[in-house]
């Protein structure tokens, strides 16, 4: 593949994980809505829907310099390929960009580190190793 393309990874989805999230915020709507309004309902049911899509909006965008990280509703994190230090496999479960525990911790700048979770992990550690190659090759005299 050429290294000046773009290429996006949706993000992999733990569906065991995120079913019982959408059970317990409609669940809570059905069983508070007695005590308070329909209303409550609506509010939790607009609110799963909203996370669902929130969710499936996550993606993985690779450029030639750059790692873009797409979190719904426009928010986006943008790491320069140069300054990614360290890739591995993770399974850690603290917050981040990613709708699935199989991740990658990605690993940049001094301090910098987030945890994202590509459909294909394997294949977007290749890509993302071919275009760090590609980069540093570049830079050499």
């Amino acid at each position: 593949m050429d290294s000046k393309t773009v290429v996006i990874y949706p993000t992999a989805v733990s569906w065991w994980l995120w079913i019982p999230i959408y059970t317990l915020i409609i669940g809570q709507g059905i069983f508070l809505m007695n005590e308070t309004s329909p209303w409550f309902l609506i509010f939790h049911i607009v609110l799963a829907v909203v996370i669902f899509f929130w969710v499936r909006g996550i993606r993985y965008t690779l450029s030639e310099e750059s790692l873009e990280i797409h979190m719904g509703l426009g928010m986006k994190r943008k790491i320069p390929l140069a300054s990614i230090r360290k890739v591995a496999l993770s399974n850690n479960p603290i917050s981040s960009p990613a709708a699935s525990l199989q991740r990658i911790a990605i690993h940049y700048d001094r301090w910098g580190y987030i945890l994202i979770s590509p459909k294909n992990r394997e294949a977007f550690i290749e890509e993302l190793e071919r275009r760090r190659e590609a980069l540093a090759g570049q830079s050499q005299p």
